[in-house]
């Protein structure tokens, strides 16, 4: 990977002096100059929008795990604070719980109606061809 990576910025680095030898001391060089600039300006926005993002994540995964934890701890005794909290996970575990049995149950039951035969089109096709 690291040739093509080579061989391309060699192309583009030959490309870009070759344009800087036509462009130099025209409009078009402080127009290229400006688009330079430009790009870098915005990759670096681009950079920082991402690792904000990222920190942003992490920071979520984190008051997740906080969350997680203190509920573990204190199910068995929620302060009146988190207590409605903790009646909503409750519903939701057995919510969640209950659809699985449905879900598995629909899986068991997946099937086709009619059982599909593969070896017809191939005797129809070999039928076709011996009559030609």
């Amino acid at each position: 990977m690291a040739d093509y990576k080579d061989l391309i910025n060699g192309i583009l680095g030959d490309v870009t002096d070759k344009l800087k030898d036509v462009t130099r001391g025209t409009e078009a060089e402080a127009i290229i100059d400006d688009g330079k600039e430009f790009v870098r300006d915005a990759g670096n926005y681009a950079k920082m929008k991402f690792n904000i993002a990222s920190a942003q994540e992490e920071l979520r995964r984190t008051y997740l795990e906080i969350g997680r934890l203190y509920y573990e701890e204190n199910r068995d005794n929620p302060s009146d604070l988190f207590a409605p909290l903790f009646d909503r996970i409750e519903l939701l575990t057995t919510d969640i719980e209950s659809k699985k049995i449905v879900a598995d149950d629909l899986r068991s039951n997946l099937k086709f109606k009619k059982t599909a035969n593969f070896e017809e089109p191939l005797e129809v096709i070999e039928t076709e061809k011996k009559d030609e």
